[in-house]
This record gives structure tokens, sequence and C-alpha cells, in this order.
């Protein structure tokens, strides 16, 4: 290894925290796979959790409405991947609706009425 001078320093700080921030975004992205795999569900843990008959859970999945994968002739979820079907697939209460237009029409350009 090179001797370091006083000189050499910002660079070699500078090298360090690249390092640094690769090592970060690694464990960043191995924490993401872990999570999105940390739970695996079968057919009777997720109509626990959504509140669904087996009949219509099994009608979802042959759908394509729900994600699911097989394993032999089991059915499995992945929690994940639920959790966030159910919230893409989540309605607007009218208040919310109305919240939104609301919200459009604030941010529409405003127009000059023509008089003729």
């Amino acid at each position: 290894m090179e001797k370091l001078t006083f000189d050499k320093l910002p660079q070699a700080i500078e090298e360090i925290l690249k390092k640094l921030s690769n090592i970060e975004l690694v464990l960043a992205i191995t924490k993401q796979q872990e999570d999105k795999f940390s739970e695996i569900m079968d057919i009777s843990q997720a109509v626990e959790l959504l509140k669904l008959t087996k009949s219509t859970i099994y009608t979802k999945v042959s759908r394509g409405e729900i994600p699911a994968f097989k394993s032999g002739k089991r059915l499995l979820f992945s929690k994940a991947e639920l959790l966030e079907n159910i919230q893409l697939n989540k309605k607007m209460s009218s208040y919310q609706l109305r919240k939104e237009a609301d919200l459009r029409i604030r941010h529409l350009p405003k127009t000059r009425k023509h008089t003729y």
C-alpha cells in the first residue's frame, strides 16, 4: 500500500466515500430482495390476510388479479406482493375523489372569458 501523505488525504477520503457509497447500495439492494421474498404464504395464510374465501382467491389467481406462483401443486403467495396489489387496486372514497378533483381543478391554467 502506498504511503499516505497530507497532500493525498483528500483524494483518499474521496475514494473511501465512493467505496462506502457502493457498499451501502449493495446492502440496500440485498435488503430489498430479502424483504420481497421474506414471507412466502400458502393459500390458508392468504385467506387470512385478504379476508377472502379460498374459492375467491383461486378464481382471482386464475384471472390474473392476484399475483401467485406454484410450487408443485401448491399455490404460494408473496406477502409483499399481495399487500402491494391491495394498494394498487384500492378504490378511492367519494371524499378522496372530490379532494383530488379539487386539486386538479386548481392546477388547471386559467382561461380568459371571451365576450362577443
